[in-house]
């Protein structure tokens, strides 16, 4: 992820062109970044306005950035930049072309075939076992789960590749941070036995 700048230099040469979504958490906008003839899209995410005052929901956002931002995967969309600016914090990711898996859902409220659906969880398989395996800076598991793999965090690219989104409410065992405890986690239609057992 980025340092070499400040993060209120990094932020302010993003140019804003739409809303993307609105989440329980925060917002994210569709923004560029222009560079001489070189033009590319990020998605940038923030907390809603009425959380940036709020320190645990801060830590929140934050501790999704610092584990997202070790994930290295085709099928994990990656945190490219994280920080604070003068709006709050910001979390810069790579802009997906594509749609969520909701949309799909939603356009075809029969049945997928078989063998998309099959591909699609393939891939999803894929990112979470980049997840399950990951290791911190000391080379210790993390044993990451990410306690929200529902259809709004998966999204399908044009270009055919499925990727896993939003680690808001992540979980590393050995960590302490506001995203673990004894606080259901996540959507309950798409929970397993063990959250709502609170089991690890």
């Amino acid at each position: 992820m980025s340092s070499s700048a400040s993060p209120t230099t990094r932020t302010s040469s993003l140019i804003h062109i739409t809303r993307l979504a609105r989440g329980g958490m925060g917002t994210v906008d569709l923004v560029m970044r222009r560079s001489g003839d070189f033009t590319r899209f990020y998605a940038l995410k923030r907390p809603h306005p009425d959380l940036t005052d709020e320190p645990t929901l801060r830590a929140m956002f934050l501790e999704e950035a610092r584990i997202a931002g070790l994930l290295r995967h085709p099928n994990v969309v990656p945190v490219l930049d994280v920080g604070e600016d003068e709006q709050g914090p910001f979390l810069l990711m790579d802009f997906v072309e594509g749609v969520a898996l909701t949309e799909i859902l939603r356009g075809h409220p029969g049945h997928l075939p078989v063998e998309i659906v099959v591909e699609i969880l393939r891939q999803v398989a894929l990112g979470l076992e980049a997840a399950h395996e990951l290791h911190g800076v000391d080379g210790e598991p993390l044993a990451l789960v990410h306690r929200d793999v529902s259809p709004q965090n998966v999204l399908v690219g044009f270009d055919g590749v499925v990727r896993l989104t939003d680690f808001g409410i992540a979980k590393a065992v050995g960590t302490q941070s506001p995203a673990t405890g004894q606080v259901l986690k996540g959507k309950i239609g798409y929970m397993s036995p063990e959250q709502l057992r609170f089991e690890p």
